[in-house]
């Protein structure tokens, strides 16, 4: 602790000084000064000083000045004011070992769930999930300095509408950019998306209520807990330590790495990150970050819930296989169905469409959703080797779907 003598001198300087020697001293260690010279200057061997005098009262305009520009930043601007935020080390640490203990879990065997009950394994999924979530959302504030807590407020509704502004055509240049790209690997790399298999496979699931569920936080908790974390924790966190391009690259490759739904999704999660990241470090808030990231995932998976619902009611042969092994092998074949008619086989190879060549399942769907029940379509049929081809009315997936789950005949959605 300074002495007495050290922290006259120290008052003393910055009054004679035309510089702002406060400037580098935070709010805190000033209001703290600004306490040990008013007692001081009421010190019968200091009370006739009169640059301690004016130190002081220095002092106190540099605190008045310094809490109106923070109450005007929340105020205006961030949900939490998270840009100068500090964080000890030890928690830094917590943080990441946290994130890779989740990201580790997409290496588990979780083939014993399959046994659960479907109520039973979507409730686990939600809950786990939903801590998770939590646990982004609460441990930066938890666990910044205790002198910066306070800090916490909302931001004017102006504001917020200013920054929703904002983050509008960021979203749409943001889609727009990443149509672009899709469309490239799908015409250098035909069969080949930057949807990762989960986004496919929700599209022909029947557990809609989850979709929806999914949807709903999607756009709303999710935003908010994973740009508090990565952007409003880790990113100042490491931008105190170390120049922030490098802290922002750093964050990105982890913001890529716990978003487990293939290497192919990681790496437009890690683009997706360093747009938030330029937002923030733009805006100096959290607020239009959060509002980017929601608008991506809500368009994103109000896609998915529109096709989900195309896909209910769209056309089907009453087939089901592994969405996306190659080559095209029907597994099951539902009663009285269009593939039963047309004398489908369990075993059959579909190689063509129209005499377009597939692939998979996957190709098979996407090529259906080009016609409507009630078109007929000519399949190519690979059986042991005999190539020939069978015409196919197709039917209404939504009967078909009824039939199958009613009666167990299958345990993958009906294509």
């Amino acid at each position: 602790m300074p002495g007495d003598e050290e922290i006259v001198n120290l008052i003393k300087s910055a009054a004679k000084s035309k510089e702002d020697q406060f400037d580098k001293m935070s709010i805190e260690e000033l209001e703290s000064l600004y306490q040990q010279g008013s007692a001081l200057s009421n010190n019968k061997a200091f009370f006739k000083d009169l640059y301690l005098f004016e130190g002081v009262n220095k002092l106190k305009g540099e605190i008045k000045k310094r809490k109106n520009k923070r109450s005007a930043t929340i105020n205006s601007v961030d949900v939490v004011a998270f840009h100068d935020a500090q964080w000890k080390t030890k928690w830094l640490i917590v943080g990441l070992i946290v994130i890779i203990l989740w990201r580790c879990i997409a290496f588990l065997n979780f083939k014993w769930l399959s046994h659960l009950q479907l109520w039973f394994y979507l409730v686990l999924v939600a809950v786990i999930s939903l801590g998770f979530e939590a646990f982004l959302l609460l441990f930066p504030i938890v666990t910044r300095n205790p002198h910066q807590r306070r800090s916490f407020g909302f931001p004017a509704k102006t504001s917020c509408l200013r920054e929703f502004g904002i983050a509008i055509p960021v979203v749409i240049v943001t889609l727009v950019f990443f149509s672009g790209v899709n469309a490239l690997v799908g015409r250098v790399s035909p069969g080949t998306s930057l949807e990762p298999d989960i986004i496919k496979n929700m599209i022909v699931s029947r557990n809609h209520m989850f979709i929806y569920l999914l949807f709903l936080f999607s756009f709303t908790l999710v935003p908010i807990a994973e740009e508090m974390f990565f952007r409003g924790f880790l990113h100042n966190a490491f931008r105190k330590r170390m120049p922030w391009p490098v802290a922002g690259l750093i964050q990105c490759l982890l913001f890529g790495f716990c978003h487990t739904f293939g290497g192919i999704h990681a790496a437009v999660t890690f683009v997706i990150g360093l747009i938030l990241t330029a937002v923030y470090q733009w805006r100096k808030t959290l607020i239009t970050p959060i509002f980017v990231h929601a608008g991506i995932n809500f368009i994103s998976l109000l896609s998915v819930v529109i096709l989900m619902n195309i896909y209910t009611n769209g056309p089907a042969i009453g087939v089901n296989g592994d969405l996306n092994s190659t080559p095209c092998v029907i597994k099951n074949i539902m009663p009285n169905s269009a593939a039963e008619a047309a004398d489908l086989h369990v075993g059959d190879i579909i190689t063509a469409i129209n005499g377009k060549p597939i692939r998979n399942f996957q190709q098979l769907i996407e090529n259906f959703l080009l016609h409507k029940p009630g078109d007929e379509v000519l399949l190519t049929i690979n059986r042991a080797g005999r190539i020939f081809e069978v015409n196919v009315v197709l039917q209404k997936r939504g009967k078909t779907l009824t039939k199958c789950y009613k009666n167990n005949a299958c345990t993958e959605a009906p294509i």
